[in-house]
C-alpha cells in the first residue's frame, strides 16, 4: 500500500486529482481486509507514474507491461483518457519510455532526470525549467539550499538535531559539487 499527499507527475491540482480518481474507487480485499482503491484505470495510471520514477526498476518494467502492454485498444483509450484529465501526459510517457515525444514541454528535462537519472545539479535545474510560473521558480530557487527535515528524519530513522541540520546545510552543496565533477569525469572518460 502507498500513500500520498499528492502524486508526482500529476500537474492537475491535487485536490481536484483525488475527486477524480476516487470516484473510480473499488473496495478490494488486501491482507484480509477491506480496503478503498481506485479502479483499474487509475490504478494503471498511478503504477506508470510510479514507474517514471523508478528508472533502474525491472519490477516496474514488469508491472508497466502487464498493466500497459497488455491492455487492449479500448482499455489504454481509457487510460490515455485519465492521463489527459490528471495533466500527467509527460510524466505517463517517461514511465512507458516515450519521453522524447515531449522534448518541447517545460517538464521534459525534470521527467528525464527522474527517469533516466542525473546529477543533482541537473536536477534541480530541471525542477526550476518545470516550474509553472516565475514567482514557483524563485521560491525553488530560494529554498534549493534549505535541508529537507523530514526526508533526513526518514532516512535516519529520527529527527536530526540542530547541528545536524547546520552541516547538512553546508554539506549539500559541497556533495552536489562532487556529483557534478565525477558526472563530468566519467562522461569525458567515456568519450574516449
Amino acid at each position: 500500500m502507498d500513500v500520498h499527499r499528492f502524486f508526482p507527475g500529476i500537474g492537475l491540482d491535487p485536490a481536484k486529482a483525488f475527486d477524480i480518481m476516487w470516484s473510480s474507487r473499488q473496495v478490494r480485499r488486501i491482507a484480509g481486509v477491506d480496503c478503498v482503491v481506485p479502479g483499474l484505470v487509475a490504478q494503471t495510471v498511478i503504477l506508470v507514474l510510479n514507474a517514471a520514477r523508478s528508472w533502474s526498476s525491472g519490477p516496474a518494467n514488469v508491472d508497466v507491461h502487464a498493466s500497459w502492454g497488455c491492455a487492449h485498444e479500448n482499455r489504454r483509450a481509457e487510460i490515455r483518457a485519465l492521463v489527459a484529465r490528471l495533466e500527467a501526459d509527460v510524466a505517463f510517457a517517461a514511465g512507458l519510455g516515450t519521453l522524447e515525444d515531449f522534448r518541447n514541454r517545460r517538464e521534459y528535462a525534470l521527467w528525464r532526470v527522474i527517469s533516466q537519472g542525473g546529477t543533482r545539479l541537473e536536477e534541480w535545474r530541471a525542477r526550476i525549467a518545470a516550474a509553472p510560473s516565475r514567482r514557483e521558480q524563485l521560491r525553488l530557487v530560494l529554498t534549493a539550499p534549505l535541508v529537507n527535515v523530514e526526508h533526513l528524519t526518514v532516512l535516519w530513522g529520527r529527527r536530526p538535531t540542530r547541528w545536524e541540520i547546520v552541516r547538512e546545510f553546508f554539506l549539500r552543496p559541497v556533495r552536489g559539487l562532487a556529483e557534478q565533477a565525477r558526472a563530468l569525469l566519467l562522461g569525458r572518460e567515456g568519450r574516449r
